[in-house]
């Protein structure tokens, strides 16, 4: 009974240093990606001054042109149509 009870208190202490890892992993692998984002809504000039807080002013005028001159919807259609394909072959 009580190697039971230790082997279980063991595999516990595992979980919990696995999930303590993967926790940390997790904010070094989505905090680059996190960045970028919350910096793609910034003006030039904040992201100079503090590439790691949210925006003081929200700018999405980038996104509007990209929209609007750019070719990004063609693009994107591209990527979804050999996805799509990808998938189904």
């Amino acid at each position: 009974m009580n190697q039971l009870h230790s082997g279980s208190i063991r595999r516990q202490r595992l979980n919990v240093g696995s999930h303590i890892v993967l926790v940390i992993w997790s904010a070094v692998v989505l905090f680059p990606l996190w960045t970028m984002i919350v910096n793609s809504f910034k003006f030039k000039f904040d992201i100079y001054r503090d590439p790691f807080s949210l925006p003081l002013r929200w700018n999405f005028d980038s996104y509007a042109s990209v929209l609007r001159e750019g070719t990004f919807l063609i693009y994107f259609k591209n990527s979804l149509v050999v996805t799509v394909l990808s998938i189904l072959l």
